[in-house]
């Protein structure tokens, strides 16, 4: 009787131990489940306002080297987000487009939230954040695109002190980009 009481006792400690060792691991979800998302915060110096658009380009390529200009002209192979007249859009580099369902504008910031599917899943991300007027004439943007590595920062925060331009809503003061998983 002791035997059978040991042998079930063992079992049962090594079956235990097999769960919760699956538990503690748990499954790694995919790119694309919910909570994978990239936040970007543009906070301007006046209030955000529907007579600029607002964009934060993003780099996925993975190349440290060849991130994105502040000049429009150069964004065909990039992922561009913008806030344009009350709405908001993400282009990828192949020309489809689609709308951003997590975003607004309150006060002075502008925030886009973007699953990072969206973007191909990458390791690492070369941003630039530009303001233009309806025309398309830049504004205001950074002094040069910022890397954010996916793999070892969640969090990245640059103000900005270069470029400044009297319209305060189109004036980037700071430019902070979250990864949440």
């Amino acid at each position: 009787m002791k035997g059978k009481l040991l042998f079930i006792l063992i079992l049962a400690v090594l079956a235990l131990n097999i769960m919760t060792t699956g538990c503690a691991r748990g499954d790694q979800p995919s790119w694309g489940e919910i909570g994978k998302t990239l936040t970007v915060r543009g906070v301007m110096k006046g209030l955000a306002s529907s007579q600029y658009i607002y964009y934060f380009v993003f780099d996925t390529d993975g190349n440290i080297l060849t991130g994105p200009k502040a000049d429009p002209n150069t964004w065909d192979k990039y992922y561009v987000a913008r806030y344009d007249g009350g709405n908001f859009y993400l282009k990828k580099p192949d020309g489809t487009q689609i709308f951003i369902n997590d975003a607004n504008t309150i006060d002075t910031t502008v925030t886009m939230t973007i699953n990072l599917e969206e973007l191909n899943s990458p390791n690492s991300i070369e941003f630039m954040a530009v303001t233009t007027d309806i025309q398309g004439n830049v504004l205001d943007s950074l002094s040069n695109y910022r890397v954010l590595k996916i793999q070892y920062q969640r969090f990245f925060s640059f103000t900005d002190t270069t470029g400044e331009t009297s319209e305060a809503g189109a004036d980037i003061s700071r430019v902070e980009v979250e990864v949440q998983f």
